[in-house]
C-alpha cells in the first residue's frame, strides 16, 4: 500500500479543520513511506501534516518532538521552524523560541513566515 492516499486525504480533513482524523492519517501515511536508518520517514511532508495536525489539537510537547523530528530530516522546513518557535514561545521558553524564529528569519525574511518571525521577535524577552 502506498502512503499517497492516506496523505491526500490527511491533508483533505486538516483542510476542513478535522484535525485528529488528519493526525490519524498522516501518522498512517508516514508509517508507509520508506524510513531513514534512524527510522524517520524520508518524506517530511506527512510528518509536517502530523505535526500541524498535533498542534492545533493543542497538544504542544508531542508537536514540539515531532516538529525537531522533521527538522532533522528538512532543516530548511521554515514552516516547521516558525510553528516551533510559536510553540515554544507559548511554553514560556523564550529563547528556544528566538532561536527558531530567528532561522525562518536568517533563510527568508522577505517572506511571510520571515515577516511574522520578526514581528514575533519583537515581543520575546530571552536573558541570555
Amino acid at each position: 500500500m502506498k502512503a499517497g492516499p492516506y496523505f491526500n486525504l490527511a491533508k483533505l480533513a486538516f483542510s476542513q479543520q478535522s484535525y485528529e482524523e488528519s493526525r490519524a492519517l498522516a501518522k498512517k501515511a508516514m508509517e508507509l513511506v520508506p524510513k531513514q536508518k534512524d527510522g524517520l520517514p524520508e518524506q517530511s511532508a506527512p510528518l509536517l501534516l502530523y505535526s500541524l495536525s498535533l498542534e492545533r489539537l493543542n497538544r504542544l510537547d508531542e508537536a514540539a518532538v515531532a516538529f525537531r523530528d522533521l527538522l532533522k530530516i528538512d532543516s530548511q522546513n521554515l514552516e516547521a521552524s516558525y510553528t516551533l518557535a510559536t510553540i515554544m514561545a507559548r511554553k514560556n521558553q523564550p529563547c528556544v523560541a528566538r532561536q527558531y524564529y530567528l532561522q525562518v528569519v536568517d533563510s527568508d525574511p522577505l517572506s511571510d513566515l520571515g515577516q511574522k518571525s520578526i514581528e514575533a521577535l519583537k515581543g520575546i524577552q530571552c536573558q541570555q
